[in-house]
């Protein structure tokens, strides 16, 4: 699984984590997913996720507002 991007991993960690929730394993979720034709708009919202969350992060640090104050 290391060989996998940061937006695969987190991809198969929002499927199976929405698999635990509904009671199903992993492949049962993935296969719901694909029979609604919702695989890539999930894959996609990873990547959107992923990529918002380094440039927030990025602007707090230039902006001065990291470390966060404890």
């Amino acid at each position: 699984m290391n060989d996998l991007s940061e937006e695969s991993r987190y991809f198969l960690y929002l499927i199976e984590q929405y698999a635990l929730h509904k009671g199903i394993n992993g492949k049962q979720a993935l296969d719901l997913f694909e029979k609604q034709n919702l695989v890539e708009y999930i894959y996609t919202v990873c990547i959107i996720h992923i990529t918002q969350s380094v440039w927030r992060m990025l602007l707090r640090i230039l902006m001065g507002d990291f470390p966060p104050e404890i």
